[in-house]
């Protein structure tokens, strides 16, 4: 086992404008963590360049980034904005490429409580493997194992989560 932290752990301090992401990674380092998980949440990571930096910071502190965390919205109104959203997944896979992790995990969908229903989810269940399926297929050609998050309601509840990767 190894000790590590979360980014999002931090996120107040980013909130605050106390940190960024490079000084949770050099807190992280003085403190003895051995890894860190990136979730770009209070900050973004959009560039080579901002991505580079985050990995050659992890390096000089001793950690390794053992994965990438971020949100996503599969549940979408239009067959258009759904492909939207797994290709901007697609690119966020890219980015894990990039910063060296071999794991990444995903929201899925979410729904406010009073839709969350098991029939909701049995009707957006195809749409939702369909998703993940090309999310996780373009996270294969990098040997990155993609994972989902278990929040939003939606998808939270474990015969939830085993039933959409049982079926990916």
């Amino acid at each position: 086992m190894k000790v590590g932290v979360s980014t999002y752990s931090l996120y107040g301090a980013i909130e605050k404008g106390e940190m960024d992401v490079l000084a949770i990674i050099d807190w992280i380092g003085a403190n003895g963590g051995e890894h860190v998980e990136i979730v770009p949440f209070g900050f973004a990571l959009e560039t080579n360049r901002e991505l580079d930096e985050v990995k050659k910071r992890a390096a000089a502190a001793g950690l390794e980034i053992s994965s990438y965390t971020i949100e996503a919205q599969l549940l979408q109104p239009t067959e258009k904005e759904f492909q939207a959203e797994v290709d901007r997944l697609k690119k966020e896979v890219d980015k894990a490429h990039r910063l060296g992790v071999k794991l990444m995990r995903h929201d899925v969908a979410s729904r406010e409580p009073e839709e969350a229903t098991i029939q909701n989810f049995m009707k957006d269940l195809p749409k939702l493997v369909e998703g993940c399926q090309a999310v996780a297929d373009h996270a294969a050609q990098y040997g990155i194992t993609t994972s989902v998050e278990n929040h939003g309601y939606h998808c939270q509840h474990s015969d939830r989560v085993q039933l959409l990767v049982s079926s990916v």
